[in-house]
């Protein structure tokens, strides 16, 4: 039994923060694309292993769907699924979201910072999660985003911070790895053929593929691609890799 119990907690779990999504409302349409690149560490006998999976990173509850990239996206997406069900409008979803993720992340960090103090630091310095929650009320596209993400505040106290936005039509809403794309270079400009700005089912793979350059590591093919209009979702793109 002794050794059994060695073996079970000499092995920790975790994911790394990783995708790319964008999000565009352009009149009565949500466009939603995301890549599938899921990077899976194990920490196992002082060992760290990588193992890169696919997943989608879109998901449908009821009426509503979201959007998902963080640290622990199972959990993530446990608790996205959790608000859906419990309300039927976007923003009720995503402030029930907050206030079960800010908890989940308070007690995450303070264990990280316990067990595995050198490490901690990381997630200091990027995000922790992002979501999007969108859909149709009452014949109208409804989209908000929530960032979260970590500080240190009086005597180092742990503090888990979010803001929710709503998004707005004609602009474009980055979760994830978005560092080269939310701000196109003219290199990066010219990669794309100038017709395609014009077409969102053609754009938004286009800047997943983008950014997939810069980070291959965590931002890989195959994409995603939903088009959502009050009618009904159209999946342009899918690849079926559920993690659930």
């Amino acid at each position: 039994m002794r050794i059994f119990l060695i073996f079970i907690f000499s092995i920790i779990t975790s994911t790394a923060f990783c995708t790319s999504i964008v999000i565009y409302i352009k009149n009565n349409t949500i466009y939603v694309a995301a890549d599938t690149r899921r990077v899976h560490v194990e920490k196992k006998n002082g060992k760290t292993i990588t193992i890169n999976k696919t997943a989608n990173k879109i998901y449908n509850v009821g009426s509503g769907y979201f959007a998902v990239s963080g640290h622990n996206d199972i959990e993530i997406i446990r608790l996205a699924k959790n608000s859906s069900k419990d309300y039927s409008d976007a923003y009720s979803r995503i402030i029930a979201f907050r206030e079960k993720i800010l908890a989940y992340y308070k007690g995450r960090m303070e264990w990280e910072r316990l067990n595995f103090p050198n490490e901690f630091k990381k997630y200091l310095n990027e995000p922790l999660a992002g979501v999007c929650f969108f859909g149709f009320e009452q014949g109208v596209p409804v989209a908000y985003s929530i960032d979260i993400n970590m500080s240190l505040g009086m005597n180092k106290k742990i503090v888990i911070n979010s803001h929710i936005q709503p998004l707005l039509r004609n602009k474009y809403c980055f979760i994830g790895v978005s560092d080269h794309i939310s701000y196109l270079s003219k290199a990066d400009k010219n990669l794309i053929p100038r017709s395609t700005f014009k077409n969102a089912e053609l754009l938004l793979p286009a800047l997943i593929k983008i950014e997939a350059r810069y980070h291959p590591k965590v931002v890989s093919e195959p994409i995603d691609l939903l088009k959502l209009t009050s009618t009904g979702p159209e999946w342009i793109i899918t690849n079926h890799n559920n993690i659930f």
